[in-house]
């Protein structure tokens, strides 16, 4: 059997050289680095490989690594921008336009060039070669194997069953041959690196078997479930203090990593945007006030992160303050909305204050939309998985509003629809998805008729 092993997974190499790849650019173009600009450098490095790290690019594969120039130029594209607006709008670095669009143009080039060198001298060496045994040929196994068969990353893989029942010794299930019994894997250990033990739970005592001879030779032990498919908003298998955990409820905002990366996303653009859009708040303040009875400002109770309640800001658009038991959601030709705040329903820029909410932490400028306590408690009981909602920040805009779900509810099903929307957003978060929905705002989500 021809059988290779990898032999350079060390994916700390690749974030270390990521980090160092920006300040090295910018000190080949800038021989005498100001403190200033070192710092730009290296703050640059680590916030690189922190949403590199949440992209998935530092993967226990060289090939994945290496196969996501995309994604890297992505990732730089999306940096350098929030640092050229950073640097003009609030701080100065000490660079000029000369250097800065040299280092942002050299700096992907860098990354192409190591990552080339690489991939010539590393996967071209057969490192990332799979001997792949799957323990269990029945309906299970045969389902790892074609996932298996189908998946870019075992694309050089050899694979073969084992399995108890002496009938399957020599055939080929899903064009893969069973060579012998489980119990008699024992033989072949050496011969693989990958090992997927797909057997019913009730085999308790062949999986501790395998699990021990695996434990004394150098594998990579798989042990797959055969429990049946839930209803899972997201899951995933953690260790808790050597018990194996499924998470039921996993999304992107439990993860830590993913957490500071959509705190920088706000952070950055929300600093940005405030400082763009301030005159013209101090504008719609002014025209408020002239123009009726009342603070500028419309306080409301709302639930966030967990559940937890905060006070979201509005620009007041209405003549009376709802904030109680039984609030009335404004219908089209609402008397209670005054002239100025009709145009500011309409436009969306009764919004805005809520970006102080996001710079306090509050809201995230993506994300579910808060609705009132009161609509809270009212469909919680109606709707299923309603609260799970509020597994993420919510958000200024969203999901579902860009796909036309704002606004008045008038019906049962489309709040469940409005829900469905938020809960995908949930389960596939993503930067990219963030900038996607933020633009698809600024184009159409902003306006709406069923603002009243």
């Amino acid at each position: 059997m021809d059988y290779k092993k990898p032999l350079f997974r060390n994916v700390w190499l690749y974030r270390f050289l990521d980090f160092l790849i920006p300040v090295i650019s910018l000190s080949i173009i800038i021989h005498k680095l100001t403190d200033m600009q070192i710092s730009l450098g290296v703050i640059s490095g680590l916030l690189f490989v922190l949403f590199a790290q949440y992209q998935g690019i530092y993967r226990s594969d060289t090939k994945e690594i290496l196969n996501k120039g995309l994604t890297t130029l992505k990732i730089w594209s999306f940096l350098s921008i929030s640092i050229l607006i950073i640097d003009r709008a609030i701080t100065n670095f000490q660079i000029s336009n000369i250097d800065i669009f040299l280092w942002f143009l050299l700096t992907p080039i860098f990354f192409y060039i190591y990552r080339s060198i690489f991939k010539k001298f590393l996967l071209n060496q057969d490192l990332l070669y799979r001997n792949i045994a799957i323990i269990g040929a029945g309906d299970l196994g045969v389902s790892i194997a074609k996932s298996i068969q189908n998946s870019k990353f075992y694309s050089k893989a050899l694979i073969n069953f084992f399995d108890d029942n002496e009938e399957l010794k020599g055939l080929h299930m899903s064009d893969i041959p069973v060579i012998d019994k489980a119990s008699e894997f024992k033989k072949y250990v050496d011969n693989y690196n990958l090992v997927y033990i797909c057997l019913p739970l009730a085999c308790k005592k062949e999986i501790n078997e395998i699990i021990e001879l695996s434990s004394e030779h150098s594998v990579i032990l798989k042990f797959v479930p055969d429990i049946p498919t839930f209803d899972f908003l997201s899951s995933n298998v953690e260790d808790f203090y050597g018990h194996p955990i499924i998470g039921i409820t996993n999304t992107p905002s439990m993860n830590l990593t993913l957490r500071v990366v959509k705190r920088i996303e706000d952070l950055i653009l929300s600093i940005i945007i405030i400082s763009l859009i301030s005159p013209l708040m101090f504008f719609i303040s002014v025209v408020i006030k002239i123009s009726s009875r009342g603070s500028v400002l419309f306080k409301q109770k709302r639930y966030g992160l967990d559940g937890n309640e905060f006070v979201m800001y509005k620009f007041r658009t209405m003549t009376t303050s709802d904030n109680g038991r039984i609030i009335k959601q404004a219908k089209k030709n609402d008397k209670r909305v005054t002239k100025v705040g009709l145009l500011l329903r309409k436009t969306s820029l009764d919004e805005l204050p809520q970006f102080f909410n996001v710079i306090k932490g509050e809201m995230s400028i993506v994300g579910p939309r808060p609705h009132a306590v009161a609509h809270n408690k009212e469909y919680k009981k109606l709707i299923s998985k309603y609260m799970q909602r509020h597994l993420m920040k919510p958000g200024i805009t969203g999901w579902a509003q860009i796909n036309g779900y704002r606004g008045e509810i008038r019906t049962l099903q489309e709040m469940q629809t409005r829900v469905d929307f938020d809960l995908h957003y949930i389960n596939t978060w993503s930067l990219w998805l963030d900038i996607k929905i933020i633009l698809i705002s600024i184009y159409k989500g902003f306006i709406s008729k069923k603002a009243y």
